[in-house]
């Protein structure tokens, strides 16, 4: 719904459900309060991300910001997305770029959001959502988060599970182990998307890939 209100336009969304929440919350949900029922609701979950942001670039848009914040999700894995308004025709210029964490990285060094980007941020979205961390914060980045340097982790980004390169792992057992047991399809998407898309946005995985 679209009202103007002193010449300004705005948009009312359904209120979530109160047995929702957003993805950033789930992911830092340190005192385990909010819990998927089983491995097969994170992995509904992020089938119903995948298709959503399919279907909003096989319409010729882009998301531009997806971020864990505008994702909301419950214990048995539904998805409701919120904060729709980023999303532009493919070739028109967006006027939001997103969320650090999740931006790609020719982002977050000044270009504007598009496909190949959503593409990045959704790999990002569905890592925190099977992994339960930020795929690039690991033993040689969390100290710059202290250091003025924040900006250049997601600049440089470096996976916590690079096959080739581990100077930036991480000793989180939880995390590790919930990577292990991801199928091998969808990991080498992850590290096809974080490692040659990092520098190449046409070898990022496509979100039909991942369904």
């Amino acid at each position: 719904i679209t009202v103007d209100l002193n010449r300004q336009y705005g948009y009312i969304m359904d209120r979530v459900p109160d047995n929702m929440h957003t993805l950033d919350k789930v992911v830092n949900d340190s005192h385990g309060k909010f819990i998927f029922k089983g491995k097969q609701a994170r992995f509904k979950a992020a089938q119903a991300i995948a298709n959503t942001i399919s279907q909003v670039h096989k319409a010729g848009f882009s998301f531009n910001d997806l971020n864990g914040s505008n994702i909301f999700v419950s214990r048995d894995g539904d998805v409701r997305f919120c904060d729709v308004d980023s999303m532009c025709r493919v070739g028109d210029t967006p006027l939001v770029t997103g969320v650090r964490e999740y931006q790609a990285p020719e982002v977050v060094l000044g270009s504007l959001p598009d496909v190949d980007t959503d593409n990045y941020s959704l790999a990002v979205i569905l890592f925190n959502l099977l992994v339960g961390k930020d795929p690039f914060l690991g033993s040689a980045t969390l100290g710059r988060l202290n250091d003025g340097k924040f900006e250049h982790i997601y600049a440089y980004p470096v996976f916590i599970f690079h096959p080739d390169d581990d100077s930036n792992r991480i000793d989180d057992k939880p995390a590790i182990d919930k990577w292990d047991s991801l199928p091998d399809n969808i990991k080498a998407l992850f590290v096809k998307t974080f490692v040659q898309g990092a520098k190449d946005k046409t070898k990022r995985a496509t979100p039909d890939e991942w369904l």
